[in-house]
């Protein structure tokens, strides 16, 4: 059995700041100096995007506010009224009556109803 002798410089780990400098320093063939399609791209975050959403609202309008942790809906029509949380998603959508309608139950946090910022504290 005969043993492979290997240079120190083999055995031994570069360090981490020599490897990516000779990694910048080598061009690699398929790249050019003019800029790609994909660069050309704007890219957009995941926040630009929930931005750009559109949030749906009842159809006729209503007067919200919070009374301790329910939440009141006064409306003239019967219709639903879609509740998003604070991040834009779908949370529920509430059946309202002819009148005053109470919703008990909500989790604490922060929800958007028909466009306007209502908190359940």
């Amino acid at each position: 059995m005969t043993l492979l002798s290997l240079p120190v410089e083999a055995v031994q780990p570069r360090p981490v700041a020599a490897v990516r400098k000779e990694s910048d320093n080598k061009q690699k063939p398929h790249q050019t100096s003019q800029p790609s399609l994909f660069s050309l791209i704007p890219i957009t975050d995941r926040h630009h995007v929930e931005q750009q959403r559109k949030l749906a609202s009842s159809t006729f309008p209503v007067t919200v506010w919070v009374k301790g942790r329910s939440l009141c809906v006064k409306s003239d029509y019967n219709q639903l009224l879609p509740i998003y949380t604070r991040g834009g998603t779908f949370y529920l959508a509430m059946r309202l009556n002819k009148g005053v309608n109470w919703l008990n139950g909500l989790p604490r946090g922060q929800y958007l109803i028909n466009h306007q910022s209502i908190v359940i504290p």
